[in-house]
């Protein structure tokens, strides 16, 4: 057994050692049954050159060299935190290295730099509210360019591949966690991926279900595929042709067969190997070339034809019903979507007592209900947004890597998440006058209260789905929820009329949605017309234009709505510059 302290890679027992490849320069060998290389002129499909990466003072990749070519069933081992699963996420292009290069082979039948990607992380991907078959067909629907018929074919031949016929009308959340492992990797072969990326797929399924998913994996490798996946299982990296270990530190420590590991850490055991790469201090990290035992000619799809994107109206109308099954199917987020605005509303109703803008003078209770039905508009579009994109983070990636535009998944969710909000903001309306707290108003009053109130909504939901852009989880994103609401009360005139703040305080006010939507509101009910007793603070506050009003929280909404797509843009863009 070779000293701990110190691993060498031995290149009679590993895939060839070669220099640094250039983006266009051919593989120049392979490993045969002997293990030894032999030419074939295989290109990589992708290519790191002394990457690294760190995160903070942590170094999580180091100096990585490795090339993956066509055809070749891939295992990333190692101990728990060495960098397996952050050096999949830089050949997936979801973290940019902050060191070296990663070269990806131009596809041109795939339309886009680097072809097809299909990527399979640890969290779940895929919609949790719906059924396997909706899942599924929802996906094909955003990926496959074929007619309707031809895709749900495609959608059946996954769900049996997958061994998922029995499950295919149950909702993903009933599944076990390796069913619905099994859901997300069918989404990915719905297109036959070049690159396909899987963190731990076997992970929770049983030795059988285990043996399948391998077997699956290795026919899309000899297809002309390249699968890498990461595991902990010897049993599991016994099924790959290619085994990359990585020591603790994120070095390179061994590329080559699993039995050629054997030889060089002088193991019977794979599981021997892991105690050795946590101790191993100076490890040679070598540019290897992983590629098939053959050569390989990738096939042409079976069914559908690859491509990374379907056209923007395509995607926008699936989203759209992929977020509408999951609103009418989640009947907890239905009741809350619902109820708490009319919980908010009857506590309004409560409040104020009836008649309340009735009179000729501006009453300070006028003043205030015309703030809270503005601030209420609010608060109903900032809660509906508030939670939209931050649960379903990985999906939004998945869709990314798949070529779903992060414009239409923006719009899709604005374009059902808006009806409910007039629907709501209507009923609050209505309520109000019901109970008398609103008075009886023309026709082209009620249309401009309307629409005020529903502007302010739209507004507040591009607010809140930018917010949860932004955050990482769903703590953060309740933590937002008073920071955001704070500024809403304090600047928007209420408290402190507009004319009496500092220069700073008019300032913010004057971005604030709040600020224009009471002063619209005041104006809808009459109450820049009306003079009060005494010195008025609220002379000023309910004279603007209605159309500048109006503008402005459109302007407000569409500014909200670019900043949400560009950070998820950020978050989720291939580096490769999709």
């Amino acid at each position: 057994m070779p000293d701990t302290a110190a691993i060498s890679v031995d290149p009679s027992e590993v895939a060839p050692i070669v220099p640094a490849l250039s983006p266009r320069a051919a593989v120049e060998a392979h490993l045969d049954g002997g293990g030894r290389p032999a030419p074939i002129g295989l290109e990589p499909v992708v290519t790191l050159e002394a990457v690294s990466h760190q995160r903070g003072d942590i170094t999580l990749l180091q100096n990585v060299d490795l090339s993956l070519a066509p055809g070749c069933l891939v295992a990333l081992a190692g101990p728990s935190g060495a960098g397996k699963t952050t050096l999949l996420a830089v050949l997936a292009g979801l973290v940019k290295p902050t060191a070296g290069r990663v070269t990806r082979r131009s596809d041109p039948t795939a339309g886009g730099a680097g072809g097809h990607l299909g990527y399979v992380p640890q969290d779940d991907i895929v919609p949790l509210d719906l059924t396997v078959d909706r899942v599924i067909g929802s996906a094909a629907a955003l990926m496959l360019p074929d007619p309707p018929e031809v895709r749900q074919r495609r959608v059946g031949e996954v769900i049996a591949a997958m061994g998922l016929t029995h499950r295919r009308h149950t909702v993903v959340r009933q599944l076990s966690g390796g069913e619905r492992k099994r859901v997300s990797v069918a989404v990915e072969l719905l297109t036959t991926p070049r690159l396909f990326l899987l963190d731990e797929p076997t992970s929770g399924l049983d030795p059988a279900a285990s043996a399948a998913l391998l077997a699956r994996l290795r026919g899309l490798a000899s297809d002309g595929s390249t699968v890498v996946m990461t595991t902990h299982s010897p049993v599991d990296i016994d099924r790959c042709e290619i085994v990359v270990f990585i020591a603790a530190g994120g070095s390179v420590a061994f590329v080559g067969t699993p039995d050629g590991a054997r030889r060089h850490f002088g193991v019977d055991d794979l599981a021997d190997v892991y105690p050795m790469l946590v101790a191993a201090l100076d490890p040679v990290t070598p540019t290897a070339v992983a590629a098939t035992r053959r050569p390989v000619t990738p096939s042409s799809p079976r069914s559908v034809g690859v491509r990374p994107t379907t056209s923007f109206g395509r995607q926008w109308w699936a989203l759209v019903r992929r977020s509408a099954a999951q609103l009418a199917r989640s009947r907890l987020t239905l009741v809350i979507l619902l109820g708490s605005p009319l919980m908010v509303t009857l506590m309004m109703a409560t409040l104020f007592p009836s008649g309340g803008l009735d009179g000729a003078e501006r009453s300070l209770t006028a003043v205030q209900e015309s703030y809270w039905i503005c601030f209420a508009s609010f608060f109903f579009g900032l809660t509906y947004g508030l939670l939209q994109v931050v649960t379903e983070m990985p999906i939004v990636r998945r869709d990314r890597l798949s070529g779903v535009r992060t414009t239409a998944y923006v719009a899709a969710k604005f374009a059902v998440l808006m009806p409910v909000l007039l629907v709501v903001n209507v009923s609050m309306l209505a309520t109000l006058r019901v109970t008398d707290r609103l008075p009886a108003l023309d026709l082209s009053t009620w249309v401009r209260l309307g629409v005020t109130a529903s502007l302010i909504s739209i507004a507040a939901l591009a607010t809140g789905l930018l917010a949860s852009a932004a955050v990482g989880d769903t703590t953060q994103a309740t933590l937002a929820l008073p920071m955001i609401c704070f500024p809403q009360v304090l600047f928007a005139g209420i408290l402190v009329p507009r004319a009496a703040m500092t220069t700073v305080g008019r300032l913010m006010s004057d971005v604030l949605v709040t600020r224009w939507g009471f002063e619209s509101i005041g104006g809808a009910l009459g109450l820049g017309g009306r003079g009060g007793s005494g010195p008025d603070p609220f002379a000023t506050t309910f004279g603007g234009a209605v159309a500048h009003d109006w503008i402005v929280l459109a302007m407000i909404a569409v500014t909200m709505l670019g900043g949400t797509v560009a950070i998820l843009r950020q978050r989720s863009l291939l580096a490769a510059g999709r």
